[in-house]
């Protein structure tokens, strides 16, 4: 079974490396366990050597442990760290795009947001639209808060709520409408729920009428709990 099948996303946390390190050997094969485990035997010792020895296994066959390389390398972290994430944000394998989404995101690399703006409206894998989502709402900027708002239209209700929480993050500009469809049309009720919050985040009182049209009619409880929440933000402000 591929890895990414059997372990929660985000992953790779520097935090958390001790833990992941034991999650990424369920679930291989024994050889990129191997592999897997040797490249973080490696990190513990990050001579110019070893490194080198990580950066080896970029070219490994496996996506899983091209991966685990990709994240060693970018945190160690090495010079060409953000070349490498921006790369192998184009490899064939969705769980090495979304490793180096995250990363780049962690990176706040400005460079990288319209190849992320292209992960989140063409790439096939939800689970890396939605993390380039989340990248480009760390990256910030007029630029990423544009792709951000393409997120909106996504047919998968996780990088909707993606969108909306980093246009929420990084800027107010041209959000209102679409957020405004999003909190009256959308089908799903927690992306409704994420638009209300986003609209009394965002200072939006024009945004008041809509928000209580939702807490007079939307089917849901949580809905309108949000919206009338949002309502009574924008109203103190």
């Amino acid at each position: 079974m591929s890895l990414e099948r059997c372990m929660e996303f985000p992953v790779f946390r520097t935090a958390v490396l001790a833990l992941l390190a034991g999650l990424l050997l369920v679930g291989c094969s024994q050889d990129s366990a191997t592999r897997i485990e040797n490249i973080y035997s490696l990190q513990a010792d990050p001579t110019e050597a070893n490194l080198e020895r990580v950066r080896k296994e970029l070219d490994n066959p496996d996506g899983d442990v091209r991966a685990t390389a990709l994240h060693v390398l970018v945190t160690q972290p090495v010079a060409d760290g953000s070349d490498l994430a921006l790369t192998f944000l184009e490899d064939e394998h969705p769980f090495v795009r979304m490793t180096a989404a995250i990363l780049l995101g962690d990176l706040q690399e400005q460079q990288a947001v319209p190849e992320l703006g292209r992960r989140l409206t063409d790439d096939e894998d939800w689970h890396v639209r939605q993390r380039a989502a989340e990248a480009l709402a760390k990256v910030g900027g007029e630029e990423a808060a544009g792709l951000l708002r393409a997120g909106f239209n996504d047919p998968i209700k996780e990088v909707r709520r993606a969108s909306i929480m980093g246009v929420s993050r990084v800027s107010p500009a041209d959000s209102l409408d679409g957020l405004v469809v999003l909190l009256r049309e959308d089908p799903e009720w927690e992306v409704r729920v994420q638009a209300a919050r986003a609209l009394a985040g965002l200072g939006m009182s024009e945004a008041i009428p809509d928000l209580q049209a939702v807490v007079d009619e939307d089917p849901n409880e949580f809905v309108r709990a949000a919206a009338a929440h949002a309502v009574k933000v924008l109203g103190t402000e």
